[in-house]
């Protein structure tokens, strides 16, 4: 059986009703936009505990983590918010994604970071091929325009 690229993964697409009007699909990313994504986020959760984790017991983790502020909390909430925007090159946008609750917030999240970082994997998303998506262009539209 051959390779065949535009069966082999799904389109990057997302719907966010009944929360908001907005749907579409994430042009698929560089490797190196993949790579930088990764990194940062690695590095958010690396600085949130205080410089890294290895050999740490789950409570010296825990701990670390108490100790972090709100202030703490939000501008790494910010920052992952601007790195995910920037990952899906505003599709979508980032205030799309953060105004969306909490937990489908996450949820998205956790969808684009796995389709991403394991893409055969199953997710409760739909499967659609990327054929006739050049690049993982937007196939539909917002609310509004």
């Amino acid at each position: 059986m051959a390779f065949d690229a535009s069966k082999t993964v799904s389109a990057l697409e997302y719907n966010f009703a009944p929360f908001q009007d907005v749907k579409g699909c994430t042009p698929e990313p560089s490797t190196d936009a993949v790579r930088h994504f990764l990194y940062e986020t690695g590095r958010l959760a690396d600085e949130a505990v205080g410089g890294g984790t290895e050999g740490d017991s789950d409570e010296a983790i825990a701990e670390k983590i108490r100790t972090m502020t709100e202030e703490d909390y939000t501008a790494i909430a910010e920052e992952i918010l601007d790195l995910t925007a920037e990952l899906t090159q505003g599709e979508p946008s980032r205030d799309e994604i953060a105004a969306l609750p909490h937990r489908i917030q996450r949820a998205y999240m956790a969808w684009l970071r796995k389709e991403l970082t394991d893409p055969e994997a199953p997710s409760a998303g739909t499967r659609r091929s990327l054929k006739g998506l050049p690049g993982g262009a937007r196939s539909t539209s917002r609310a509004g325009g």
